[in-house]
């Protein structure tokens, strides 16, 4: 039921319980009492605020945020309404190109990622604005480079920035987020994004992630630059380049979540097994990746997949490419440019508008397809003179509007399909 507004939201009857309640249990305390009574048309619509933003969260965030305040929801959400200062900042400023932790009094980019995921007052540090407990947060970069020169932590694997478990967007501004390639620095990736156990959410504007190194036992070999677990990455006009992985997912490891790249590009990593640019994997859920006008160059992975390997083992695995460029791939076995691969479940690529040319592989150099399912749409070119059909496709065969451009079909010199070399076109990151 619906009573009245507080801020141009509705009050709820579990929303004036809440209140109540909190009013009853500062009887034991007559100043906050006092606080209460004679200021409530203050203090209320900002516990309405945040009590509605909390009980948003997700329940796993929620009951975390309970534990660590040891305070019922409602109570969590007095604290937060009666903290001087507090506000719900949407931005934090990193005003050092330094990534670490230091008191003084100067935001990190380390710092930033802290006070964003925090759920409890969203300033575990000082030196950085205030981030939203209850919701989302941007971290605004000056387009320098961030050097990280050791790990954070080591949740499957050394990650040399705090594990993203909120909701947070970096706004690059064309800033580099690199492993420092000084000598003597420890191998850790860049990036991971827990969805998991926590409401891990990542969107990367305008950054270039690179120098990455995925090394290790078991999962702490994937992902050299991000590795995706169960949660969401989102990137736009940004690079991930130059990163390795000592199994699979030499750019970009993604598990059970989703992954999105617009005007994005990939290039230059490298997986000591599958997928070289990127690995979409699933073995009981739903994995997704999508790239639209996004171009996936220059990757090698020493089995499959060299630029993109996508996997299930059950459940389902999906990639869409929409108005994009898969090239200079290369694999040491199986699909140069694009491997799909079913051991059980569904696993699917679709294409449309796009350009799959000029990668390299013993079988399949351009697009292998095992037991999944690949559909193409609106004129996409594939392979080009030097290859044969054997030779250029596995497993698949081109549709009827897509141009076949190998020397037993169209044959189209790879140099008039494209530019082999990828460079700065005038656009956000590098093209062919």
């Amino acid at each position: 039921m619906y009573r009245r507004r507080s801020q141009g939201s509705f009050v709820t009857d579990s929303l004036l319980t809440a209140w109540q309640g909190q009013v009853r249990q500062a009887q034991h305390s007559p100043w906050l009492l006092q606080h209460l009574t004679t200021r409530s048309t203050e203090v209320f619509p900002r516990f309405a605020q945040y009590y509605t933003k909390l009980r948003a969260l997700p329940r796993k965030t929620r009951r975390a945020l309970q534990s660590k305040l040891a305070r019922s929801l409602a109570g969590a959400a007095l604290l937060l309404a009666l903290s001087p200062g507090h506000s719900w900042a949407d931005d934090i400023t990193v005003a050092t190109n330094i990534p670490d932790i230091n008191a003084d009094g100067t935001c990190s980019l380390i710092e930033a990622i802290e006070n964003a995921n925090d759920t409890a007052t969203g300033q575990p540090y000082a030196d950085c604005d205030a981030g939203d407990p209850a919701g989302a947060d941007t971290v605004i970069l000056s387009g320098n480079t961030y050097s990280v020169t050791t790990y954070h932590n080591t949740t499957t694997g050394a990650n040399g920035l705090p594990v993203i478990t909120s909701e947070i967007t970096i706004a690059g501004n064309g800033s580099t987020i690199e492993r420092s390639s000084a000598g003597g620095t420890p191998d850790f990736r860049l990036f991971f994004i827990d969805g998991d156990s926590a409401a891990g959410d990542l969107t990367l504007e305008e950054v270039t992630v690179s120098g990455g190194v995925a090394s290790g036992t078991g999962s702490a070999r994937n992902g050299g630059g991000l590795y995706n677990d169960e949660g969401s990455v989102t990137l736009t006009d940004s690079m991930v380049s130059g990163n390795s992985a000592a199994r699979d997912g030499g750019g970009l490891y993604n598990y059970d979540g989703s992954v999105t790249l617009t005007n994005s590009t990939v290039s230059g990593n490298s997986a000591g097994d599958k997928g070289g640019g990127l690995y979409n994997y699933t073995s009981n859920g739903t994995a997704s990746v999508m790239l639209t006008n996004s171009t996936v160059s220059g990757n090698s992975a020493s089995d499959d997949g060299g630029g993109l390997f996508n996997l299930t083992d059950s459940g389902t695995a999906s990639v869409m490419l929409t108005n994009s460029t898969v090239s200079g791939n290369s694999a040491g076995d199986d699909g140069g440019g694009l491997r799909n691969d079913v051991d059980s479940g569904t696993a699917s690529i679709t294409l449309s508008g796009s350009l799959v040319s000029g990668n390299t592989a013993p079988t399949g150099a351009e697009v292998d397809n095992d037991s999944g399912t690949i559909t193409t749409a609106a004129y996409n070119v594939f392979g080009h003179d030097g290859l044969t059909q054997a030779a250029a496709f596995s497993g698949f065969t081109p549709g009827a509007s897509d141009i076949d451009a190998t020397s037993d079909n169209q044959n189209i010199p790879l140099a008039d399909i494209l530019d082999t070399t990828l460079a700065d076109n005038g656009g956000p990151t590098l093209t062919h």
